[in-house]
This record gives C-alpha cells, structure tokens and sequence, in this order.
C-alpha cells in the first residue's frame, strides 16, 4: 500500500510493520492499540516507526486508516 506521510511517499505492508517494529519496546498511554508479535503497540507507533517518521508527524486517523487497510486489527482501550 502506498502511504503519504511526513511529505513523502512510502509502500508499506503488514510484513513491514512486523519487521520493523522487532525488538521494539511498547509506549504506553494510548487508547488505540494494534497487536504485533504478542505486544500491544500504539498505532501511532507502530506506524511511525514502519515508515521512520516521528510519530508527531502522524495523526491518528491516518494511522487507523492506515493499519486497518493493511490488516492489522485495530483495538480501543477504554
């Protein structure tokens, strides 16, 4: 999937995601989650660090947007 992000144009895929998002440690305090290898990752992490972006550069619409398209399942922690 192409994505547009932080100005530029990056193709990305939940492989990618996975791949990128190894060794990674989860932050904390956010209510939407996307889960990968058994962690809970913030979407905006997640997105972030797939493309290397700043995470601030990302809004959470578009992370959503983003990583449901590609077929990760979006959770909401209340």
């Amino acid at each position: 999937m192409r994505v547009k992000a932080n100005g530029n144009i990056y193709c990305i895929d939940q492989q990618t995601v996975e791949n990128r998002l190894q060794g990674v440690q989860p932050n904390q305090g956010s209510k939407y989650f996307v889960e990968v290898a058994g962690a809970s990752f913030p979407i905006r992490q997640a997105l972030a660090a797939a493309l290397g972006v700043p995470a601030i550069a990302l809004s959470t619409n578009h992370c959503y947007a983003v990583l449901s398209k590609i077929g990760f399942k979006i959770t909401e922690v209340e």
